[in-house]
């Protein structure tokens, strides 16, 4: 996929995640030699962290927490992320963890809002993320065991996740908004097929042929008569879509995905079938054919995205009331809680 990712609430919790490590306090370290030491110590003695609204948050579950959230990052990036300082001047690390405990605090107050309206999963469902909650245990291999997280305890978590999921829904549809005729008017949307070439990608290039200079090799090919999509699939880099549906804000619908300003430019000045020239962006190098423009299919599309914005506006200013009456405690514990350095 090739698209600037953009932040917003997931109250479904990744599930494919690989091994990560969090160094926490109360965990047990890892010696020079990288044998690992257990702490022998049950769920119910490992050290609070933090209470949110009386219920006490252990070092356990935000070992479980940074493994879901840290992995991902990891993999982009690396490891030496952390160190890296952001814009507003803290370290990703610092980030991080604020990330870690809004999640954390989210997810206590959603889940436990969901039993007092009496909210239950279904078996289906339970049995569900029970498979996802397992299969996320598993892959942390010896590092479950290295840092005491048991399989009851990421259970506990895709539960909550799970729970709070299912109130937001239950909430936001008891809302009863609708888009008006004018909200109706203004959704629109497209799908394109894409040739791209990723500033790296030196796969296709001969003779010392820049990456822009094949994309504008393939864009005339195309031009006279090549099928595009074959094109597409042929020479375009790994990772790539080589077909985008999105609305007229560069929002992808099947992606969660946020196009470059200049991509989405050039492709709303399409005809159908037309064909762009190369569009440059922070990625690489694309070039776009128009399939369909507004069609009812991808109308209804942008109308539900629409719909799903208003619904998460509506919700996040109750979160902000529900937020205010809960009271947050971080022990001193917390300050002590990091990620470990060369993963």
């Amino acid at each position: 996929m090739r698209m600037k990712s953009k932040a917003g609430r997931k109250w479904l919790l990744a599930l494919n995640i690989c091994v990560i490590l969090g160094l926490l306090r109360g965990c047990a370290s890892v010696p020079a030699s990288g044998e690992a030491v257990m702490q022998e110590e049950s769920a119910s003695e490992r050290q609070t962290v933090m209470t949110i609204d009386g219920q006490p948050v252990t070092e356990e579950e935000v070992c479980v927490y940074l493994y879901l959230m840290q992995k991902p990052y990891e993999t982009c990036y690396g490891s030496s992320i952390w160190a890296l300082q952001r814009e507003g001047g803290d370290s990703w690390e610092e980030w991080l963890m604020e990330e870690v405990k809004r999640q954390i605090t989210e997810l206590t107050i959603l889940s436990s809002r969901a039993e007092q309206e009496d909210l239950k999963l279904t078996d289906k469902e339970r049995i569900s993320l029970e498979k996802d909650a397992d299969a996320a245990f598993d892959s942390m291999g010896e590092v479950a065991d290295r840092y005491g997280i048991t399989r009851d305890t990421v259970r506990k978590v895709y539960e909550k996740s799970e729970l709070a999921g299912l109130f937001y829904q239950t909430i936001t549809d008891g809302y009863g908004l609708e888009l008006s005729e004018g909200e109706l008017s203004r959704c629109r949307a497209m799908t394109v097929q894409q040739i791209f070439i990723a500033e790296d990608d030196n796969t296709f290039l001969k003779d010392g042929q820049t990456q822009e200079q094949l994309a504008t090799q393939l864009r005339k090919r195309a031009s006279e008569g090549e099928d595009f999509e074959t094109l597409a699939k042929a020479y375009s880099s790994d990772n790539a879509q080589w077909m985008l549906s999105f609305d007229d804000e560069g929002y992808v619908f099947d992606t969660d995905g946020w196009l470059e300003e200049e991509f989405v430019k050039e492709a709303w000045g399409l005809e159908p079938d037309g064909i762009s020239p190369v569009i440059h962006t922070s990625y690489g190098y694309h070039v776009l054919k128009c399939v369909a423009v507004d069609s009812d299919e991808l109308k209804q599309q942008a109308a539900d995205r629409r719909l799903n914005e208003k619904k998460k506006k509506k919700f996040s200013a109750d979160y902000e009331k529900w937020l205010q009456e809960v009271i947050c405690t971080e022990e001193a514990a917390w300050q002590e809680i990091h990620v470990l350095e060369g993963i």
